[in-house]
């Protein structure tokens, strides 16, 4: 190992069992320095222990966190090494684009995620929009995120208890405590995304839940663009009750479905009917999972419990493969 410590240790999440072939191919053609980054991938079912795990083993000045099938741009270690000159930079972050071969309905899921009526501000985590700027977690994703290692370390890194979300709860501390976020459109990884109908519901019912246990266990973060759908849910059971009032009552809801109605229409014939089901069926379901993960103690109390799973951390080769 080499006495000069390198600019930047690249952190991947695997289950046990699996590889990064994905990622690591990615790192393999990036046009930066071999000696100046290192590559760690961390196997377990616990991702947040994992990444803090490998944080404690790596020796670079920056943290990029990427998951096993995030494959980076050729550019994208050179950006991060210029994004944080400025000292007052906490963490840099890139959009999560699809990858360029995906069947129609990955196609579609896609361009939900790139929506701003079916994601709201986290539709420019999967999208290139405008130019580098200072930003908030709304526009961040643990999946193409950099952070200064001092100041991972110093804030304990990622609350063990949080899966997911436990990046937007880290990164709402940095920018508290006066670190600045940035989003660099340039800055890109590509992945598949979710392959089925079912697979993408699930995961904004996952979305929302690990919401809901932020908001509960980091009092404070968050914001109501998180709670909207939430609130959606509770008015959806209230509109017989809203009508018998006035009829008035429930004009939001008719304002709500001419929006779907034309985004459908934009989407085109062959795709608008299923695209305005998911836009309304991803709201609920993120509202409820914000509710479940508010009101549920379960899955948080699991994860405080299980620290006994043994985590291993594989330095990787990137000529050689593992060592």
């Amino acid at each position: 190992m080499s006495g000069t410590p390198p600019e930047v240790s690249v952190i991947v999440a695997v289950r046990p069992g699996d590889g990064a072939e994905a990622a690591v191919e990615g790192l393999r053609h990036c046009d930066f320095p071999r000696d100046r980054f290192e590559v760690l991938l961390a196997s377990g079912t616990r991702p947040s222990r994992q990444r803090n795990l490998a944080a404690a083993r790596a020796r670079g000045r920056i943290l990029f966190f990427l998951d096993d099938d995030s494959v980076i741009d050729p550019d994208a270690l050179a950006r991060l090494e210029d994004a944080f000159v400025e000292e007052s930079i906490a963490a840099v972050g890139g959009p999560s684009l699809r990858s360029r071969n995906v069947t129609p309905l990955q196609r579609l899921l896609a361009d939900l995620m790139e929506s701003p009526l079916a994601f709201g501000p986290s539709c420019n985590r999967y999208r290139q929009s405008g130019q580098p700027r200072d930003t908030t977690e709304k526009e961040l994703i643990l999946c193409n995120l950099a952070i200064r290692r001092d100041l991972f370390t110093r804030l304990g890194g990622f609350d063990e208890c949080l899966y997911p979300n436990e990046e937007n709860a880290l990164l709402d501390r940095l920018q508290r405590e006066g670190g600045r976020l940035r989003h660099d459109p340039g800055l890109v990884v590509r992945r598949q995304p979710r392959a089925t109908i079912g697979a993408y519901l699930l995961m904004l019912l996952r979305y929302g839940r690990g919401r809901g246990e932020q908001m509960r266990r980091h009092p404070g973060t968050g914001s109501m663009a998180n709670l909207l759908p939430a609130l959606f849910v509770l008015s959806l059971l209230l509109i017989p009750l809203m009508v018998r009032l006035h009829w008035s009552l429930v004009l939001p809801h008719l304002s709500y479905a001419l929006l779907v109605l034309g985004f459908a229409c934009r989407t085109g014939p062959r795709r608008g009917m299923l695209a305005a089901f998911l836009v309304v069926a991803g709201h609920i379901l993120y509202g409820l999972g914000v509710w479940k993960g508010i009101l549920s103690l379960r899955p948080v109390a699991a994860r405080e419990q299980d620290r006994t799973e043994e985590i291993r951390i594989t330095r990787v080769d990137l000529a050689l493969g593992r060592i």
